[in-house]
């Protein structure tokens, strides 16, 4: 099977009453990317699961971690997106 490309899902998340209400948001949009790298055959960056390894070294903390609004990646959010890029492609 030939693999054409990479994509990743979005790294947004919810928090605080939007996640109390409606819970993970993200989660049908993180699978439609997967699904639609299935299907094209394209290399699946899952830098969600490295954003979620990187919280979990943050235990209590609160705010932004890996990006600077909740949108733009901080220097550490970049570097996370990429190694998962380099593995992803050498796997």
């Amino acid at each position: 099977m030939t693999q054409h490309g990479l994509m990743r899902e979005t790294l947004l998340s919810a928090s605080g009453t939007v996640w109390e209400e409606h819970g993970d948001v993200m989660l049908p949009y993180q699978q439609a990317a997967r699904d639609a790298a299935a299907a094209t055959m394209a290399r699946f960056v899952p830098a969600d699961i490295a954003f979620a390894a990187e919280w979990q070294k943050h235990p209590g903390h609160s705010g932004l971690l890996l990006t600077t609004d909740g949108t733009h990646l901080t220097d550490k959010g970049n570097q996370l997106v990429a190694e998962s890029m380099l593995k992803t492609w050498f796997e």
